[in-house]
């Protein structure tokens, strides 16, 4: 099975994107085959807010790719505390929630998270 997914670190002055293939490897194997698609850093203040500079990510990755069809989850690692999926971030006026960025994406299910957690959940693999 195969998933596509959008992973995000989101900070104060760069933002860097990558659309993920993961492949689920058969039982046993906890840790799916990942490929990236597309990967870009961006300005974080040359954006009034995460849904425009993803929106830019995937006319940029349709490019070069072919295309982004579907993305299956989202997950980003955020620069500031994240409570019920949602933050208030540290260095820019943004205010994100996962349940507005689901529905401005598309995407059926958005998760923030802190970038410090981020690192972690990266460590244990």
């Amino acid at each position: 099975m195969s998933l596509t997914v959008l992973a995000g670190d989101i900070g104060g002055t760069k933002t860097i994107l990558r659309l993920v293939r993961a492949e689920v490897g058969s039982p046993g194997h906890a840790v799916p085959l990942l490929t990236t698609l597309w990967e870009k850093t961006y300005a974080s203040k040359s954006f009034s807010d995460l849904v425009p500079m993803v929106h830019e990510f995937f006319r940029e990755a349709a490019g070069v790719s072919g295309g982004v069809s579907s993305v299956d989850h989202a997950c980003f690692g955020i620069a500031g505390a994240v409570s019920h999926n949602a933050s208030e971030l540290t260095n820019l006026s943004w205010s994100l929630s996962g349940e507005r960025l689901q529905r401005a994406l598309a995407i059926p299910r958005v998760t923030l998270i802190n970038d410090f957690a981020a690192i972690g959940y990266g460590s244990s693999v």
